[in-house]
């Protein structure tokens, strides 16, 4: 089963521009100091895959709220969020507008 640091490097090494060269020590570091822990609530521009978001959803444990915006008026794409094995009670934090 892959975690989340593992499908980034490998979404990394394959394409990086596509996750805006996000390496997992960047996103460990944006995670601690956007203090996302459980019971927080989030509001989060998503623009890489859904891997954001599956981070986010991830640390916070399935308590709390994740709300994600994409830019232009579309919904971000989640299929990080999709390939990453969420629990139900993870996934079901996640709002997308």
């Amino acid at each position: 089963m892959a975690g989340i640091g593992h499908m980034l490097q490998v979404m990394f090494d394959k394409a990086p521009t596509g996750i805006w060269n996000l390496r997992p020590d960047s996103l460990s570091l944006l995670l601690s100091l956007a203090n996302v822990a459980a019971h927080s609530r989030c509001l989060l521009l998503e623009n890489c895959q859904g891997l954001l978001a599956a981070a986010c959803a991830e640390r916070m444990g399935g308590y709390g709220a994740l709300c994600c915006v994409g830019t232009g008026g579309k919904v971000p794409g989640m299929s990080g969020l999709r390939q990453l094995n969420l629990s139900q009670q993870e996934r079901s934090i996640v709002c997308c507008t």
